[in-house]
Parts: C-alpha cells; sequence; structure tokens
C-alpha cells in the first residue's frame, strides 16, 4: 500500500520465532521497498531453513534479489534449488525456477543451458507469462554469440 515503514511496524509486533514463511516473505518485500536488500537476504535465508513446504517461493525471492543486483551465479543457484525443491515436494516442474534459472543462465552467457531451460518450461507450461520475451532474449542472445 505504498507504506513500508507502516507495514514494518506491524510486522515487528510479531515475535520472530513466530514468523510463518509467508510472514517473513511479506517482512522482506517491505525490506526491499525501503531497499535494505541485505536485510532481504538475511529474512529469506533464516525462512528457508525453517521451511519444509514452500521453500521454493522463498528461493524464488532470493533469486530475484541477487538477480536485480547483477549476481547471476546466486540468482541462477537459488533459481535451480528452488525447481530441485519443487520437483522433489510436488513432483512437477516448477515454472517461475525455471524462467528465473533461465533468465539468470542468459545473463551469464550459457545460452544452450538457458535455451534448454527455456524449453522445458515451455513443455509444461506453454502459456507461462513472458516466456515469448524470454525466448527472444534467447535467440537474439544466440545471434550475438555466433
Amino acid at each position: 500500500m505504498s507504506q513500508p515503514d507502516k507495514a514494518l511496524e506491524v510486522i515487528q509486533q510479531v515475535p520472530e520465532r513466530l514468523r510463518r514463511p509467508y510472514y517473513r516473505w511479506t517482512e522482506a518485500d517491505v525490506w526491499c521497498a525501503l531497499k535494505a536488500f541485505h536485510r532481504a537476504r538475511r529474512v529469506l535465508l533464516q525462512s528457508q531453513e525453517r521451511d519444509r513446504r514452500s521453500k521454493h517461493k522463498t528461493l524464488i525471492r532470493l533469486a530475484k534479489i541477487e538477480y536485480l543486483h547483477g549476481n547471476f551465479d546466486a540468482a541462477a543457484r537459488c533459481a535451480s534449488e528452488a525447481v530441485k525443491f519443487f520437483m522433489e515436494k510436488w513432483g512437477t516442474p516448477f515454472g517461475d525456477g525455471l524462467f528465473w534459472h533461465a533468465l539468470s543462465l542468459f545473463r551469464l552467457n550459457r545460452y544452450e543451458e538457458a535455451m534448454e531451460t527455456a524449453l522445458t518450461l515451455q513443455r509444461h507450461q506453454p502459456h507461462y507469462p513472458k516466456l515469448d520475451h524470454l525466448f527472444k532474449k534467447l535467440r537474439d542472445g544466440e545471434c550475438k554469440q555466433t
């Protein structure tokens, strides 16, 4: 609601040990809104240690933060972990994880791996938002490579 300071006040009224993962995600989003990305990372890292059900959502938030800060190796690692966790837990590929993994691989100039990951996403979720945009980036990147 464009009032991160007030949101933080409300969040801090709940003791840390009682904050469920979805609460921690909101807390991290607030820290990001306040441009305190290091605090957001810390909150998410703490959350993933305790979360055995929705850890993939925490990992994607971490991947996005890392990606936005140009830490593409870390972003790829987080996204890959999210995909692996989701597959082990739920037995199906995780669209957001595949998307951010492919995008991070693209930024690392690992075009073949990025394309393979994007094709996996397309097979499992052909209507994933921005999938066409991702393929365009990958094709353009491959053209520049040759």
